[in-house]
Formats: C-alpha cells, structure tokens, sequence
C-alpha cells in the first residue's frame, strides 16, 4: 500500500496506520466473484504446471483486469468484485479494445480470459466461456523476427569458432532447440561415439514427458570441440551454467547486437532452422521430429513456405524458357524481314538501273 505525505507527518502517519490495520489480502474476496475464481486457478495444479516466467505474466494480467472498472459511474465496482457468471462477451471485447493502442497485449489478455474460464468450465466452476469465438486484433506480426541467410553468415563472420557466443549459435542452429534446452544440453548427454544428443524437452515437461534424440552434425561437433565447455555445453563469463533460458536470451541478444543483428533473438534462430531444414526438402514428419513439435500444422507453416519458393523458382524458370523461345522467334523474324527488305530494294535498284539505261538510248534515237 502506498504510504501518503512526508515522513512524519500527520498525512503520513495516518496513512501508516491505515495500512498496518489493514487486511493484507486488502479486500475479502466475494465467493464466486471473479477475483474467487482467479485465485482457485492460481490454486490448481494446471496452473503450477506453468513455467514461473509464466505464472507471473499469467498472474499479473488477471490481477490487472480485476482491478479494472467498466462503468462510467464515479465508484464502479472492480470486475474482481462481481460475480464471474456474469463476464458477457461484450465485457471480454471491451477488456480487449482497451489495449488495442498495443495489439500484442490485448490479444494477450484475451488468451488470459480464455484460459481462465476454459479451466473453469473443464472443472464445472464455469458454465461457459465468455471469451469463446472472440477474434484477436490484427497485428500483421509473424512473430520472432527469422534470421536471414545473411543474417547467420554476418554472426559467424563476426563470432569465430571457439567463442562462447558462436558455440551458443551452432547449438541452436544444428539441434533447432529452445533456449530452456540449449543451456541444459552437455557432453554427459551424448551418446558415446558423440554423434547424437539425447534429453527431456524443458518445455511442458509438467504436463508429459518428451525425450529427443538429435544428431550431432560435424560443424557442431568441431564446434564444441573448439570450445570450453563443462557441466552444460553453453557457460557464463564465469564459467559456469546460465542460470535460466531468460538470462542466456538477454547475453545472447547482445551478443546478436554487438554483430550488428539487433532484430536477431534466440527463437527467431530456431525458426531460421526450421526454414533450412524445410528448404532442404525435409517433410512434415521430420520437422516434428527434428523441432519436437505435437501439432502438424506447425510444421506445415515452414514446409508451405519452402514449397512456395519452389514452386516459384520453377515457374521463374519456365517462364524464363518461355521468353528466350519469344526472343528467338523474334530474332527469327526480324532476320526474315530484313531478308525481305534487302530482296526487295535489290529488285528495285535493278529496276532503276534499267530505266536510267534505255532513258538515254531513246533520247539518242
């Protein structure tokens, strides 16, 4: 609680005493308002499963919107404070509109709702979800910006085999993981002639199980060969493991900025594997398998895209075909032509020579 005035005084005073009297979860929460339903979800084990990064950002939304008051009245209530069965689509849509200066944070919002009375109606709490069929904001984002191919040969250019930074790169570009996986992958998960890896996928590891084996191809291979590693592969200044995905994210971002990258991140080096990997032919399937992806369509994003540059190249090529075979009937006829005008003024300038010829023999007779 804010503490008013200057230290001291009787504004400042009467204010500490306000809040040492206080309840300290600042308001008895009505059953079945939505600030009851919030805190059953931040109770239940679907929400425990969730990454801590997740349960704040999660947590902090909801709270926000529960402090937010809809009505026009001086004194409104706050939406915490009212019965959760009465949330109306319209209340959803009104939630979301009042961040569409920033579409990336109301559409998140609105997934929060979702998810909220999604568990509610999943555990008979809720009779419906409120934010069901509800659409996002356009953003025109596609996400984490993906490195180009110049993008990845300015990095290596920049970071030489043996720096910490470029060891982290060949990680994630020749296994296609996470950040939450590349700081926990070491030597003891090798097999042992050192030509794949095996490990737990960090992420949803709460929920189910999923183990990949990856191979180690030769240019990961001679770069961690080349480097200093330990316990983990990918090390502090310090010399020890990165203590989360979060903390490696930010040093790797400078290290992107320092090469000059500055739109460059972690996942969109994923992505960028994902598109060498599709481009290389690679079918749905294998990019499930490579990525560790459960849903095909995930996959299908990189492999349309790389069917598209195909089939664009190929009707490039065909239509390339097509105009050399129009130049060189154009070649052809103009050669005809200028045949045909040469034909034809040698026939003319015959015709002239024997007219200018008989001229001067007739005047002569």
């Amino acid at each position: 609680m804010r503490l008013k005035g200057v230290p001291g005084s009787a504004e400042f005073n009467a204010s500490y005493e306000a809040a040492h009297s206080a309840d300290p979860t600042r308001e008895k929460k009505t059953e079945k308002s939505l600030d009851w339903l919030c805190d059953w979800y931040f109770k239940s084990s679907l929400f425990a499963s969730f990454e801590p990064y997740t349960r704040r950002r999660k947590r902090a939304v909801l709270n926000e919107i529960c402090d937010i008051r809809l009505g026009e009245a001086k004194g409104a209530a706050r939406l915490g404070e009212l019965p959760f069965a009465k949330m109306s689509k319209s209340a959803v849509r009104k939630l979301r509109d009042l961040k569409a200066a920033t579409p990336e944070a109301a559409n998140y919002r609105l997934k929060q709702v979702a998810a909220l009375f999604s568990w509610a109606v999943k555990n008979e709490i809720a009779a419906s979800n409120p934010a069901a069929g509800i659409e996002k904001i356009e953003t025109g984002s596609t996400g984490y910006y993906t490195w180009s191919e110049r993008d990845l040969d300015a990095f290596e250019a920049y970071w030489p085999i043996g720096s910490r930074a470029r060891l982290a790169f060949d990680v994630m570009i020749y296994l296609g993981v996470r950040r939450s996986d590349a700081v926990r992958l070491g030597p003891q998960q090798e097999s042992r002639d050192g030509r794949s890896i095996t490990f737990q996928v960090w992420k949803g590891r709460k929920k189910y199980a999923k183990t990949l084996t990856l191979p180690i191809l030769a240019p990961l291979r001679h770069s961690i060969d080349s480097s200093q590693v330990g316990e983990t592969y990918l090390l502090t200044q310090a010399g020890k493991p990165h203590a989360s995905g979060d903390s490696f994210g930010n040093w790797f971002r400078d290290c992107c900025r320092e090469a000059g990258l500055p739109e460059c991140s972690p996942h969109g080096l994923r992505k960028a594997a994902a598109v060498r990997c599709a481009e290389a032919g690679a079918t749905e399937h294998e990019l499930m398998a490579m990525f560790g992806w459960d849903d095909p369509a995930m996959a299908r994003v990189y492999t349309r895209m790389a069917e598209q540059k195909r089939m664009a190249r190929s009707a490039a090529e065909k239509m390339r075909s097509m105009a050399e075979k129009l130049e060189n009937i154009s070649h052809s006829l103009s050669h005809q032509k200028e045949y045909v005008e040469k034909s034809t003024t040698y026939k003319l300038s015959g015709a002239q020579k024997r007219t200018r010829t008989s001229t001067p023999c007739s005047a002569s007779t």
